[in-house]
């Protein structure tokens, strides 16, 4: 390939392809059980492959680039979601997340098969994008975000078209606290058809082998802490002026049997609640 070639001055261009319910399962995997306790962080990711294309294909960090990224998931319809508490809200929020790093969303609605909700096309969906932009040249690396033997057949039609492809991919499994056993296993199929595989399960926790920095790869604390005290900035007045409103409708109408104390300690319960899940859902991208 001709942008590999030691000295070129020809950019890398990268296409990065997110399985979007993979991408999430492995996030909440290090968020909720993994020691880090910490969401992956998409920018992080995205200077972690730029860095490792750099080494792979033998080019300066600032010529390997992400010209192209992709987040492909099912979705509940608006009407479902509405009746999901504030899911309407938090998915609108991942998508300011995903646009901010620049990366094209694309959804597909969730059906109903026997009772279940499944995610249906969205492996052939994400393939016939990037065969496409494959075919028409738009980048020379494709990078895959996934694990799914579904995406073999993708990458032996990149291969036959000349592009080189990474996947990265994490095997892992855990108990939940209700002894519910999950394990995540990426096919060996798939791991033969790449170019490059990156486990990054073994990556991540072999820090002494590791040039970069990986703490980059997940949402600083500190950017937590940071949003949360943002967000009670925003929060404190509401609640300020819900305990006025109260106060006003204690003078106005003594009848009403509830105290002050325990009114302003509920509802800045909800707030604690609110806050929490914002946070939650919302740390997702912070770098």
């Amino acid at each position: 390939m001709a942008a590999a070639a030691n000295g070129s001055t020809n950019l890398t261009r990268i296409g990065v392809f997110y399985d979007g319910n993979y991408f999430l399962h492995v996030s909440n995997y290090y968020h909720y059980v993994h020691d880090r306790r910490s969401r992956l962080s998409l920018k992080g990711l995205h200077e972690y492959i730029r860095q490792q294309i750099s080494q792979l294909e033998d080019k300066e960090v600032r010529l390997c680039r992400v010209v192209d990224s992709h987040y492909f998931r099912g979705r509940l319809s608006a009407s479902e979601a509405s009746q999901r508490g504030n899911l309407l809200y938090y998915e609108r929020v991942f998508d300011d997340i995903l646009m901010g790093e620049g990366i094209v969303s694309h959804y597909l609605p969730v059906k109903i098969i026997n009772g279940r909700r499944q995610e249906k096309g969205i492996d052939v969906w994400l393939s016939l994008e990037a065969i496409e932009m494959a075919f028409n040249n738009h980048f020379d690396v494709v990078v895959l975000v996934g694990s799914d033997s579904d995406y073999v057949p993708l990458m032996r039609k990149l291969n036959g078209m000349g592009k080189h492809t990474i996947l990265l991919s994490w095997d892992f499994e855990y108990t939940d606290e209700e002894g519910h056993r999950f394990s995540t296993r990426t096919s060996q199929d798939l791991l033969e058809e790449v170019t490059y595989s990156l486990p990054m399960h073994e990556i991540i926790d072999d820090l002494a082998e590791n040039e970069f920095d990986l703490n980059r790869l997940f949402v600083p604390n500190s950017s937590i802490r940071h949003l949360e005290q943002n967000h009670w900035n925003l929060l404190n007045p509401l609640l300020f002026l819900l305990q006025l409103i109260w106060k006003t409708m204690m003078i106005s109408f003594s009848w009403i049997p509830i105290d002050l104390k325990v009114l302003s300690y509920l509802l800045k319960m909800v707030m604690v609640s609110l806050n929490t899940r914002l946070i939650m859902y919302s740390s997702i991208s912070q770098a």
